[in-house]
């Protein structure tokens, strides 16, 4: 075993080690006898760390579900805020979340920056991002929760150039007159924030119908070619340097 997937970095009681390493291995029938045996379930360990986020390091989810079923709690963080839910959200397989839920997965657990799991969902960059979606939507997930800049996920997801959950949480809901801490609704970096704007680039097809969903609600927005994005966008750095460097533009 790799010190990566090391529980005893991570935890002293040799009970709880024990059973990482078996959970990790699918060894479901001394997952069992060692809780059975006195190992704690929800043991804390270096950093929060707890066994049932020590076992995504294996990705099986017999013995991940094993655990849970035994009582590990999946809602419990460490002390980054990382928890099992933030990383079922994020991965590229549906499974550990459908597991989550049907063993007491908050669908509005809050982590970093205040956000909820659907942030997490629809800022990842993988090929199961919609189907995680649904799952946290069908299983109660806040489709307008707004984080610590006052975003909701889809105006996250459009900052980052996640045209496609963006929209799927438009068409379903979400808040698209939402303004941000600075004022901002989820057209801004649609007209500013300069990528997509190339035909070649992958999200260019989903950036223009998020556009025409606006359009199609009475939202004025003003999709700017590439030249002008960058024009803008320089011309923005240069002031801003201008105005912290005396002297600078002079």
């Amino acid at each position: 075993m790799s010190k990566a997937n090391d529980p005893a970095m991570y935890f002293e009681d040799p009970q709880v080690i024990e059973l990482c390493r078996a959970v990790i291995n699918g060894d479901i029938p001394k997952v069992d006898a060692l809780l059975a045996s006195g190992a704690k379930v929800n043991a804390r360990g270096k950093d929060g760390m707890t066994p049932l986020l020590f076992s995504m390091a294996g990705f099986d989810k017999a013995g991940i579900k094993r655990l849970m079923e035994h009582g590990a709690d999946p809602n419990l963080q460490m002390d980054n805020k990382d928890s099992f839910m933030r990383f079922a959200a994020r991965a590229n397989d549906s499974d550990y979340l459908i597991i989550a839920f049907a063993l007491g997965g908050d669908p509005n657990l809050k982590g970093k920056m205040e956000r909820t799991l659907l942030f997490e969902t629809a800022m990842e960059n993988n090929e199961n991002v919609l189907e995680s979606l649904k799952l946290l939507l069908k299983n109660g997930a806040d489709i307008n929760a707004i984080d610590r800049s006052m975003e909701n996920a889809a105006m996250a997801a459009a900052g980052i150039s996640q045209y496609e959950p963006a929209l799927f949480l438009l068409e379903r809901g979400a808040d698209f007159s939402q303004k941000d801490r600075w004022g901002y609704t989820i057209k801004h970096p649609l007209e500013e924030n300069g990528i997509g704007y190339n035909p070649g680039f992958e999200g260019y097809d989903a950036r223009t119908r998020v556009a025409q969903f606006l359009i199609d609600k009475g939202i004025e927005v003003q999709l700017k070619e590439p030249y002008e994005a960058a024009s803008n966008w320089l011309e923005a750095s240069f002031s801003a340097i201008g105005k912290s460097v005396p002297g600078y533009l002079k």
